[in-house]
């Protein structure tokens, strides 16, 4: 789809807090496509993380809505 659909938010290397917006995409426009519309999210820091001593938790869940808590990171 090379973009199209698709509205980014944030820049790389920008910090984000708890309810930031990442990225919007149009679900429709995603079908129409032919694609699958579900979302992975993946923390390709998370080992550098627990080395600075905080805990990682990831939420278990098939299904999330808007807000839902999806990972925890606490020293």
């Amino acid at each position: 789809m090379k973009g199209d659909g698709f509205d980014v938010k944030v820049k790389k290397g920008q910090a984000v807090k708890a309810g930031s917006a990442l990225v919007a995409f149009d679900r429709d426009k995603v079908a129409k496509a032919g694609y699958d519309d579900t979302v992975i999210m993946a923390v390709s820091n998370s080992g550098d993380l627990e080395e600075q001593g905080c805990r990682v938790k990831v939420a278990e869940a098939e299904n999330v809505e808007v807000s839902d808590t999806l990972i925890t990171v606490a020293r």
